[in-house]
């Protein structure tokens, strides 16, 4: 009886543990028609010109050189990041467009700093006011310059270098 027991609590405490990491695992599900601005950024730049190791089969470097692609853009590489290009900067104006839309303008507060204002808070001033004397640097003492004397020999030779 005692053996049939603690086979029972032991079975129990397995299906327990199973069910708790099943409901952990099925919290963090994510739904397959979402997709995020980094995946639709990753789909837009792969779309014509694949990845790399996708790249190095015999029919994409076939595809390189004689361009064949499809019926309506061809397969040069050039135009395949082009069109890429293209794509990404249209999920690019359109993912500005979504977040700069999806809400209220969000404005925040500028970091302490040690100045006590900023050009933003002071006020307006619009007295004309009386112009300041013009600075004027100190006066700069110059020494005149005298170049060292230089010797000139006597009877210069032939440069031994040169002959």
């Amino acid at each position: 009886m005692g053996v049939r027991f603690k086979r029972l609590l032991g079975t129990l405490a397995i299906v327990a543990s199973f069910t708790a990491i099943a409901d952990v695992a099925s919290a963090q599900e994510v739904r397959g028609d979402v997709q995020t601005i980094p995946e639709a950024f990753e789909r837009a730049f792969f779309r014509n010109d694949r990845t790399f190791y996708e790249n190095r089969s015999l029919f994409r470097q076939a595809n390189y050189i004689l361009g064949q692609g499809s019926l309506i853009q061809n397969g040069f590489p050039e135009n395949e990041i082009a069109r890429d290009a293209r794509l990404v900067n249209r999920v690019y104006t359109e993912a500005l467009a979504v977040q700069g839309a999806s809400g209220p303008l969000l404005r925040t507060a500028d970091l302490p700093t040690p100045y006590t204002t900023s050009l933003q808070l002071l006020p307006v001033e619009t007295s004309q006011t009386t112009p300041s004397t013009p600075f004027s640097p100190p006066p700069v003492q110059s020494i005149p310059f005298t170049p060292p004397p230089v010797a000139v020999p006597a009877n210069p030779g032939p440069v031994p270098a040169l002959w």
